[in-house]
């Protein structure tokens, strides 16, 4: 986190500022909240570092970034699902007067998997109860982390980011109560299951994801391309085929 120095010619002299962790900041965010749901649990020790709590503003410069090492490897699968933060101030500076409106803060922790990420995805698509519908590639999703090993697709082109749109010969389409999910093996890297995000089963069509298992699925953590070959199923009975290669393209 970046601490600013606010006056018009930088530091008259270098400025150590000191920083802390105060849980009663957290502690107060989440108590003017009345929604439950909304507060955050505080980061536990374990998952982050923290080298030197004083920063030095350069004579000069008119800033500083104070940094907190957090430690993805450690997150258990139940940390993927909680909102971690931290509550942060200044506690002293060498000169000058701290904020009393951006002195302190709240500072959410948002973690990704290996896999998270905004890709490019191409491939084809069949459809068994309609051969004349087409998919539409390329276009851009984005892999969004749902635990350690696991992510949702968001398609980003047609304005539904949770359902797959087609082309019909007449326009683009939509299935209802379909996004897939893919679940990794994060010691191979193998993509070993695809479920669909709204619940298997869902909608009034009973829509499922199944992945292909004679497919050789997989993420290849050097060229960050996934490889994966999965079914649409609609009462158990496969409806449409997807075969797809997702190139990384960045950082969400």
């Amino acid at each position: 986190m970046v601490v600013n120095y606010t006056g018009s010619n930088g530091a008259p002299e270098d400025i150590t500022v000191t920083f802390k962790i105060d849980p009663q900041i957290l502690k107060a965010y989440n108590d003017q909240d009345e929604i439950e749901e909304n507060d955050y649990t505080e980061l536990p020790p374990h998952l982050y570092e923290i080298d030197s709590y004083n920063v030095v503003i350069p004579k000069g410069e008119k800033k500083a970034v104070f940094t907190i090492k957090v430690f993805p490897p450690k997150y258990t699968e139940d940390d993927f699902f909680e909102s971690y933060a931290l509550g942060v101030k200044i506690e002293s500076a060498s000169s000058g007067v701290v904020s009393g409106n951006y002195g302190k803060g709240v500072f959410a922790v948002a973690i990704k998997n290996k896999y998270d990420g905004i890709y490019e995805v191409d491939g084809t698509f069949e459809d068994y109860v309609n051969p004349a519908f087409k998919g539409v590639y390329p276009q851009e999703v984005h892999l969004v982390t749902l635990s350690g090993n696991i992510v949702e697709v968001q398609y980003q082109d047609f304005g539904y980011p949770y359902n797959y749109a087609f082309d019909t010969g007449a326009g683009l389409s939509l299935f209802g109560s379909w996004s897939p999910v893919f679940k990794f093996d994060a010691a191979t890297d193998k993509a070993v299951e695809v479920t669909n995000n709204y619940g298997q089963g869902a909608g009034s069509s009973k829509r499922s994801g199944q992945i292909d298992p004679d497919t050789d699925n997989y993420y290849d953590p050097e060229t960050k391309t996934l490889h994966i070959t999965y079914y649409l199923l609609q009462s158990d009975t496969k409806r449409s085929k997807f075969t797809e290669v997702y190139t990384y393209k960045g950082s969400r």
